[in-house]
């Protein structure tokens, strides 16, 4: 998990991790809306 974004989409790992993306998003909408206007750099490091 701690290797960056670019080793993870080229190993076949970054499927699993892709899953959870979209569901947490459908999951909590609002809240990711508000953040990702004020900081989209904190949401993605949090999510990568």
């Amino acid at each position: 998990m701690n290797l960056p974004p670019q080793r993870g989409r080229i190993e076949p790992r970054p499927y699993q991790t892709r899953t959870p993306h979209p569901i947490r998003f459908i999951a909590t909408p609002t809240p990711l809306r508000i953040p990702t206007k004020r900081e989209p750099e904190t949401i993605h490091a949090k999510f990568a």
